[in-house]
C-alpha cells in the first residue's frame, strides 16, 4: 500500500524551497543521475563534497541512504523512504539525518541550528524539451533559519549535476565500438554475459570512466589506467592496476604482483556485485588521487 503524503508544517518557521533548471541532457540520462548510485554518487552534495555512500532501492516503500563527505573527512547522512515513483517523470521521498549506518540522528547531532521536523519531503520532477531536461526540485520543511545554507547546498549539488551531465555526454559519444567487436569476437559466448554484467557495472559505478581498448583487451581510464577485462578460456578476469593496494574486505582479490590484483568470473550465479562496487569505488579513489 502507499503511503499517504503529508507534508510538514509550512508555517513561518518552515519553508517549501524550489529550485528549477534545465539541463542539456535527455531526461533518461538525467533520470539516471537521480536512481543509479554510481551517477548519483558524482554529484551529490555542495562543491567542496564527495559522496563516499550511495544506497537506493528505488521502489515505493524502499529505502535509501545517501552520505556526502567534507573536506575535513566527516559524514553527513540522510535516509528517508520512497513514497512515489513515476519513472521519467516524478520522484517523492523523505528525508531524515543519519549516521553512516542508516540510524535517524537528530539535526543537533551535525550542529544545525532550527526546529526540524520529524522529517522533511523532497519532490523531484523531469520534464523532457526536445533533448533537454527540466527538473524542479521542492523541499519541504526546511527551518527557516536554515533556508539559506539549504538553497546554497542545493544549488551547488546542482551545478555539479550539470557539469557531470555534460561531461558523461562527451564520454558516452565517445565511447569506442571496438569494445562490442572484442567481446563477439573474442569472447566465448558462456563467458558474454559476465563480460556484459562488467560493462554494465562500471558504467553504473564509473560513468565518466572511458571504456577503451588497450594493451589488445578492454580497459577504463581515468586520468591512469584503473582495471581490465581479460577472457581466458576458463573464466573472465576483472584486474584492478592499483589492486594490491585495496582494502578487500571481501577476499576475492587474488594475484602475486605487488600492484596489480584481479578477481576470477566464471559465470553470473558467482558474482557478488556489491564487492565488485566496492572495488571499483577504491579503484576510482586511487585514480583521482593520482597525479
Amino acid at each position: 500500500m502507499k503511503r499517504s503524503i503529508s507534508p510538514p508544517d509550512t508555517s513561518t518557521r518552515a519553508r517549501v524551497l524550489t529550485y528549477t533548471r534545465t539541463f542539456g541532457a535527455p531526461g533518461e540520462l538525467v533520470w539516471k543521475a537521480w536512481t543509479v548510485p554510481g551517477f548519483l554518487g558524482r554529484w551529490w552534495g555542495p562543491k567542496v563534497f564527495t559522496a563516499p555512500i550511495i544506497r537506493i532501492d528505488l521502489r515505493e516503500g524502499g529505502v535509501y541512504l545517501w552520505c556526502m563527505r567534507s573536506p575535513e573527512g566527516r559524514d553527513f547522512c540522510t535516509t528517508g523512504e520512497y513514497l512515489e515513483i513515476v519513472p521519467m517523470e516524478r520522484i517523492v521521498f523523505t528525508q531524515r539525518f543519519a549516521d553512516a549506518e542508516g540510524n535517524v540522528v537528530p539535526a543537533e547531532d551535525f550542529g544545525l541550528p532550527g526546529d526540524w521536523p520529524l522529517e522533511i519531503v523532497v519532490s523531484v520532477t523531469f520534464e523532457s524539451l526536445r533533448g533537454k531536461t527540466k527538473i524542479t526540485v521542492k523541499e519541504t520543511g526546511i527551518p527557516d533559519e536554515m533556508s539559506g545554507p539549504a538553497s546554497a547546498g542545493m544549488n551547488e549539488s546542482l551545478d555539479k549535476l550539470a557539469v557531470f551531465l555534460d561531461t558523461y555526454a562527451v564520454t558516452d559519444k565517445s565511447e569506442p565500438s571496438a569494445v562490442d567487436e572484442f567481446v563477439k569476437s573474442r569472447v566465448l559466448p558462456e563467458f558474454q554475459p559476465v563480460v556484459a554484467m562488467l560493462r554494465d557495472l562500471m558504467r553504473e559505478t564509473a560513468p565518466e570512466v572511458k571504456e577503451v581498448i588497450s594493451y589488445g583487451i578492454p580497459a577504463y581510464k581515468g586520468r591512469k589506467l584503473l582495471a581490465v577485462i581479460n577472457p581466458t578460456k576458463n573464466y573472465i578476469t576483472f584486474g584492478f592496476s592499483r589492486g594490491a593496494e585495496f582494502e578487500d574486505h571481501y577476499g576475492l582479490l587474488r594475484g602475486k604482483g605487488h600492484v596489480s590484483k584481479h578477481v576470477r568470473i566464471r559465470n553470473l550465479e558467482e558474482v557478488n556485485k556489491d564487492a565488485l562496487r566496492y572495488y571499483i569505488q577504491q579503484a576510482l579513489k586511487f585514480d583521482a588521487d593520482s597525479e
